[in-house]
């Protein structure tokens, strides 16, 4: 119809006053596009493609855009004609824009998605309006009558946009508070609420935020003290916040920092009326948290607590409604471990004192105590109890800022006590450094009740072991003694060696029940039990009233090593009551098994340095820690029986040093046996006792479980063979053995067989005095049937020990010449070098090299040892030596040396020019004869020696050192006896027209002129006519 078209084009003209649109309006009011639209639209539904076929294109709804909505959207008059659509439509109620209508036709569309865009649509108009909080009233009211009837993709995009997006301004929010806590109803109670709760968390997260960023605003003379109704909403809907983290992060200073806010967010954080086990867990970490808007080094959590006393109310308050078992363990030790690390950080002033003051309040010391009675009681079970007591103590240790005894507890901890583990024995640090047991009297007298209880007693006992190592003092004293009171040595002892083949075992009897742990709990209670010198003896005297005092030997070293060093009465007592291992119809006891615990013998190395010598029974050859002195000879008897019965280097060591016992008998009889082998094979496989034998089992009694399986143990493999180590073990601990002349005879028969016994008998030699040892070394030492190594020890010993009149100990030695060729050559060189011999008591001993009876190459190497010692030493007292080194210059291979130890020589000038004459006049007369010595001959090795040193330099090199000899003492004679032998080398070196014999006779005419004599000067001429006279004599007779 015209009219329609009309009013389609109407509506497509602008707003200004001469435009019809803006007219219209103007007079009529909105109605006018209301009825205007309605008309074109229910035209169009009656007679499609009207208005498509005059206009090609939709209406310019831009032109809506500066409309006032709150004026257009007024609901449309009822019509009495036909209505606009077929449709259900609903329509956005008045003063809504009028623009909004545009949208209408999406949010009544069937697609969701345009629908969903009709939404948002609405959404922007609302937000661009000039008044945009009544817009949102009238759109969000809109909304929420649609929301239920939407589909859940449309619903949570709607909340999306209006609120994740913020479409609704955040600004409006509080005061949208009624409409939005109608959406949180609704989407509550929708079936897809989970789609909703990460959306609505975010917008509560945002509301309470807000809140702490405007919380203390002045409003007049009122200042904001409770929370806003929108955090509480926002508090409501989020769920979960971490209030603490989130008013540190919108708190930007301490100066604006607001109380009120932070008391709210503690008693939000941490209700007084609710259930929780973790209220006091979350008050710290809470009061942590918002301490770090305290700048560094301000105090912090200090700070806080004096500033505000809302904290320190709420903390009283918390512990005034009772502590439950669950957060026991915090209010009692985790909450003095968090102060203690945090003192430095508490600090105001460098010099500030610690801060305790949640510790120190009434109502804490209060709590402590209930929690203690918990644990008395059994209402917290015993094996919980005692090891929050024992943590207790540790932290009690640390607030005290006493230093914690890292030895001791790092010696627990490890159990360095378990043999089989460590393959020896590392004993409690030396002087360990305690905390005294006042500080945590409470929680020890606590720990005494749970013990007396019988309640889960193993795991019990193991935390007293853990507090023991801690603190030290009466009250930990009683404690120990009354944990070691209910313990069965000989039980323990047993299921020390049977724990780890039966795991189930094991896991009972351990500490925290682990497999791979410790059974053994007697040794740290006895060694920490004993550790304070104070109290030692009494505490061992108690254990001696008991009647298996025997067992506690075998559990630490502190017992043992104080019945050794100062209750030697008692160890007798032991002694006596133990049995020595038997055979198999006899039984074993524990302690008869090694490799599992300390050993018996053990007791007799607490001496000087036991800690450096005690090496887990792998004991090396020294033992200076042996200490049996001061036992009694019955004492020692016992020992030897019970202790020293195998054939280990530890027993072999110790059996020679029994002062007292008789150890000699013990080692003669092990001799006696040598060789034997061992009885029965010693067990290579599990020697440590690690092999599990059954993993699982089942008892009543465990200490009958354990004895059984212990009964069925095979016997314990013990050492018993003697073979050569055990022989040279026991030969070299005799040389330590107190009683020197009764090891000595045993020694003497063995000293020639073993190299040990020789070393030994060294050692006893060098305790004995000097006249007394004169006599040993001539019974023990020299004879034949010693040995010869023995003998060379013994020869040696004579200059060592400086016996004296040795010579008759070197006459019985010699044995006229029969001796061995070491033991020649020694004496001989002691002979030769000793200055205290008279020549004529000496000369036979060097008539050896005579003797036909030696063989050659003894009597050569005799020679060659005697003539190193003479160049060694030249001041030669014996006037005979010359002529016997001449003698050895005719052995095959020493002329050479036997020269040298002439030249060398400074004594007997006359003597050594004799010698050399000879052995000149021998090497001449053998140069002459080589050519017609064959080579194969005996003497053809002496010829070329001697022709050696016959040479022309050789010669002049006698001469030169003859020079240097000759003095006015000397005899004239033998110089010139050797000057005419040199002579006619001379004249050979002559005849051979050799370029050396000019020097050589300008040494023997330096020679010649020292018979020129100062004191005698009227034999100058006829010292002078004889020289020129043997010069043209040897020329002659040429």
């Amino acid at each position: 119809a015209p009219h329609v078209n009309f009013l389609f084009r109407v509506l497509h003209t602008g707003l200004a006053e001469g435009e019809i649109l803006g007219a219209m309006l103007a007079q009529y009011g909105p109605s006018f596009f209301w009825d205007s639209l309605g008309h074109v639209m229910d035209a169009n539904s009656r007679s499609t493609g009207v208005i498509q076929a005059s206009m090609n294109r939709l209406p310019n709804m831009t032109a809506l855009e500066g409309l006032d909505l709150s004026g257009l959207a007024r609901p449309l008059p009822k019509r009495s004609s036909q209505p606009l659509s077929t449709s259900k439509t609903e329509l956005l109620p008045e003063p809504f824009s009028i623009a909004a209508a545009s949208s209408q036709l999406k949010v009544n569309a069937k697609d969701p998605g345009t629908r969903q865009s009709g939404y948002l649509e609405l959404m922007r108009l609302a937000q661009r309006d000039h008044d945009p909080s009544s817009a949102f009233d009238t759109l969000l009211t809109y909304l929420q009558g649609r929301f239920q009837s939407e589909q859940e993709g449309v619903r949570a995009g709607m909340l999306s946009e209006l609120l994740t997006s913020e479409m609704l301004p955040l600004d409006l929010w509080t005061e949208k508070l009624s409409h939005l806590r109608a959406f949180w109803k609704a989407c509550s109670k929708a079936r897809d609420a989970n789609t909703y709760k990460g959306m609505w968390q975010q917008v509560g997260r945002r509301l309470v935020v807000r809140a702490l960023e405007t919380w203390g605003e002045e409003d007049g003379e009122t200042k904001q003290t409770e929370p806003t109704e929108s955090c509480l909403f926002g508090l409501e809907v989020a769920g979960n916040l971490e209030l603490p983290k989130l008013y540190v992060t919108h708190t930007r200073s301490w100066a604006k920092a607001s109380e009120a806010a932070a008391r709210w967010v503690f008693e939000t954080t941490v209700p007084l009326a609710s259930d929780s086990a973790e209220l006091f867990s979350t008050f710290w970490s809470a009061l942590q948290t918002i301490a770090k808007v305290v700048p560094k080094g301000k105090g912090a959590e200090c700070l806080l607590w004096r500033e505000w006393a809302f904290l320190k109310e709420r903390w009283v308050a918390l512990l005034a409604q009772g502590v439950r078992q669950k957060a026991a363990e915090f209010v009692l030790n985790d909450i003095v471990e968090l102060l203690v690390k945090k003192q430095d950080e508490v600090k105001m002033k460098p010099d500030s004192p610690r801060w305790w003051e949640p510790l120190e309040c009434p109502e804490y010391e209060a709590a402590v105590g209930g929690i203690l009675e918990q644990i008395q009681s059994g209402e917290i079970p015993a094996k919980e109890g005692s090891l929050m007591l024992a943590r207790r103590v540790r932290v009690l240790q640390a607030k005290e800022d006493i230093g914690e005894p890292e030895k001791v507890g790092a010696w627990v901890s490890n159990e360095f006590w378990d043999f089989p583990k460590y393959h020896n024995y590392k004993p409690l640090p030396c002087r360990p450094f305690l905390c005294y047991d006042f500080m945590a009297a409470r929680e020890l007298e606590a720990m005494q009740t749970v013990l007396e209880s019988g309640r889960s007693r193993r795991q019990v006992i193991w935390t007293i072991v853990e507090v023991a190592s801690i603190v030290t003092g009466p009250v930990v004293n009683k404690l120990v003694g009354n944990a070691i009171a209910t313990l069965d040595p000989q039980s323990e002892g047993m299921a020390r060696c049977i724990a780890r083949h039966y795991p189930y075992l094991n896991g009972a009897l351990s500490n925290k029940e682990r497999l791979q742990g410790s059974s053994d709990v007697l040794t740290p209670l006895m060694e920490l039990w004993l550790v304070d010198n104070a109290t030692r003896d009494e505490n061992v005297k108690r254990i001696m009233q008991r009647s298996d005092f025997e067992y506690f030997l075998f559990f630490g070293v502190s017992f043992a090593r104080h019945l050794s060093n100062v209750r030697q009465e008692w160890l007798h007592k032991c002694l006596v009551k133990l049995k020595a291992p038997g055979r198999d119809e006899e039984g074993f006891e524990f302690y008869h098994y090694p490799r599992r615990g300390p050993l018996l013998s053990w007791v007799a190395l607490f001496g000087k340095r036991w800690r450096k010598h005690l090496n887990g029974g792998s004991l090396g050859e020294s033992l200076g820690c042996v200490q049996m002195y001061l036992w009694h000879p019955e004492t020692q008897a016992e020992f030897l029986q019970k202790a020293l019965t195998t054939t280990d280097k530890c027993s072999l060591a110790l059996i020679p040093r029994m002062e007292y016992a008789d150890c000699i008998s013990r080692v003669s009889q092990l001799l006696d046996c040598y060789p034997k082998e061992q009885d029965a094979p010693v067990t290579q496989g599990d020697i440590w006792g690690w092999d599990v034998i059954q993993a699982a089992g089942s008892y009543s009694d465990i200490a009958l479980e354990v004895e059984r399986r212990f009964r069925e143990l095979p016997p314990p493999s013990l050492q018993h063979a003697v073979d050569d180590p055990e022989v040279e073990m026991l030969l070299t601990s005799l040389g330590r053995a107190d009683d020197s002349i009764v090891a000595l005879k045993v020694l003497s028969q063995y000293a020639g067989k073993v190299k040990q016994a020789k070393e030994a008998v060294t050692k006893i030699f060098s305790r004995v005095s000097p006249p007394r040892a004169r006599g040993l070394i001539q019974d023990v030492m020299l004879p034949k049937k010693a040995g010869i190594g023995l003998q060379v020890a013994g020869l040696k010993m004579i200059a060592d020990l400086q016996i004296p009149s040795p010579l008759e100990l070197y006459r019985f030695a010699w044995c006229d010449g029969q001796c061995q060729r070491d033991v020649a050559a020694i004496i001989l060189c002691k002979v030769a070098t000793a200055p205290e011999f008279p020549s004529d008591d000496v000369r036979a001993f060097f008539d050896y090299f005579g003797l036909k009876e030696q063989n050659v190459k003894d009597r050569v190497y005799v020679a060659d040892v005697l003539l190193d010692a003479l160049i060694a030493s030249p001041n030669w007292m014996l006037q005979f030596l010359p002529t016997v080194v001449a003698r050895l210059s005719m052995f095959p291979g020493l002329t050479k040396k036997a020269i040298d130890a002439l030249k060398k020589c400074e004594t007997h000038a006359a003597a050594v020019l004799t010698a050399m004459t000879n052995i000149a006049t021998a090497a001449r007369l053998a140069r002459r004869a080589k050519a017609d010595i064959k080579h194969s001959s005996a003497d053809a090795s002496l010829i070329d020696d001697l022709a050696e040193i016959a040479t022309y330099s050789g010669i002049r090199d006698m001469i030169s050192s003859a020079s240097r000899k000759v003095n006015v003492d000397c005899e004239v004679d033998a110089v010139r006896r050797f000057l005419i032998e040199a002579l006619r080398t001379w004249w050979d070196a002559v005849l051979a027209a050799d370029s050396q014999a000019p020097s050589l006779l300008d040494c023997i005419l330096v020679l010649w002129s020292k018979l020129l004599r100062p004191k005698a000067p009227e034999a100058w001429p006829g010292i002078m006519s004889e020289m020129e006279r043997q010069v043209a004599r040897q020329s002659r007779a040429e």
